[in-house]
């Protein structure tokens, strides 16, 4: 199978949750032997360069929104996309996460089945960035970008021919955009790679802990208030442990609010923000417990690639109107594979921290059963299967989609 990949960025120019997601599983359809290309909105138009495993970039961008016209950004990304998309190329099917691309190809009239593979929805777990105070008159208009990208998700909810929501947390925030999509809608939850994220070595072989290794948490992800880091902090300053440490993993808005909240709750050199770091594997091998205090997640990458470094992880429960976090029930199992706390209340978060520092034993249980679980049902390649066979469904469906 011809398979590309439409997406805005490419790894590791850009790290992040859902590119990282795109390379993954390109990757692994190159390895199952299919030719992949993957087609970069921010690269120009003619760019071209190999990647490993049979993959190909190949940019499909054009001129930058002039300034004037900043409001009308992702219209504008989407015009560019229309005209440049290089659809006289023969693939057999398109996959993107963007509602903008994908919107661009449905204009385009693709002649292939198109795929959308949003890691969240604006009215779900990426609510919280696509704010605006604009009155009401210029987001009616769609003269706000958050507009503009709400229009195309529910244009491509309507449109694509098939959806791929990566937890059931996500399936339900799509069905609630719009009604009457169900049978296009495939749960496929992310993935890791077991061979990048090998036991830790912080799960102790006794059931002590060696002397002078201090009790280690670690948080990977933005620094924005939907990932609720101040919670975590919270939490962190209500555990008695005499010798701990919380590796906070990842950059953005919120960073200098919560160096100044550590201090404030007088955390010292308990608490360290390493910033972007690409060696999340080794500082996974290090540490104790991985916590997600996140309020709206889909399928969260890493909790699985935690849970594959044997991991006991501690996110928050589902709660209606407080909590949507796909890691919670789908993937990290309550009393199994970690636990799932309240997400109002960070004494619950510090009792379940403490009671791990406290016991090396539960965590190595714990830790292992984690491990064991996203072994047999989160890997990167069987998601890759998946995705493919959702494409190979819809081309049986309507052979004369393809462009062979």
């Amino acid at each position: 199978m011809h398979i590309a990949w439409l997406d805005t960025v490419v790894w590791p120019d850009t790290v992040g949750g859902v590119t990282a997601r795109v390379e993954a599983l390109s990757r692994y359809m190159a390895r199952l032997g299919h030719h992949v290309e993957l087609w970069i909105s921010s690269l120009p138009a003619g760019t071209m360069r190999e990647l490993s495993e049979r993959r190909t970039v190949i940019g499909v961008g054009g001129k930058p929104v002039p300034g004037a016209m900043w409001r009308l950004g992702p219209a504008w990304n989407i015009w560019q996309a229309v005209r440049h998309l290089p659809l006289e190329k023969q693939v057999d099917v398109i996959f993107s996460p963007s509602p903008l691309l994908v919107t661009a190809c449905i204009i385009r009239r693709c002649k292939v089945p198109t795929l959308y593979t949003p890691g969240g929805t604006m009215t779900g777990s990426l609510r919280g960035d696509f704010a605006h105070k604009s009155g009401w008159l210029l987001p009616r208009l769609g003269l706000v970008p958050s507009r503009q990208f709400l229009m195309a998700e529910k244009f491509c909810l309507r449109h694509a021919n098939g959806i791929i929501a990566v937890s059931e947390v996500l399936k339900q925030q799509v069905l609630r955009t719009l009604d009457g999509i169900n049978n296009r809608v495939r749960v496929i939850h992310n993935g890791y790679d077991p061979e990048r994220f090998a036991v830790c070595e912080g799960a102790e072989t006794e059931d002590s802990e060696p002397a002078g290794r201090p009790f280690t948490a670690i948080f990977v992800g933005r620094l924005h208030r939907i990932k609720n880091i101040g919670h975590l902090l919270k939490a962190w300053a209500c555990v008695r442990h005499p010798h701990k440490r919380l590796l906070i993993v990842g950059d953005g808005t919120e960073r200098a609010a919560l160096e100044a909240m550590a201090n404030e709750l007088d955390l010292g050199d308990t608490v360290m923000l390493l910033g972007q770091r690409l060696d999340v594997p080794d500082l996974l091998r290090v540490c104790d417990v991985f916590v997600l205090p996140s309020l709206f997640d889909s399928c969260p990458a890493v909790v699985i690639q935690a849970m594959g470094a044997s991991l006991p992880c501690i996110t928050l429960k589902n709660v209606a109107g407080v909590s949507e976090v796909g890691a919670s029930g789908e993937i990290n199992l309550d009393g199994i594979t970690g636990f799932c706390v309240d997400p109002l209340d960070p004494a619950d978060m510090a009792n379940r921290l403490g009671y791990l520092a406290a016991d090396p034993a539960k965590r190595r249980e714990m830790g292992e059963a984690a491990r064991k679980r996203v072994l047999e049902r989160f890997t990167w390649e069987r998601a890759a299967v998946e995705y493919l066979k959702f494409a190979e469904e819809l081309l049986a469906a309507n052979p004369l989609t393809s462009t062979r």
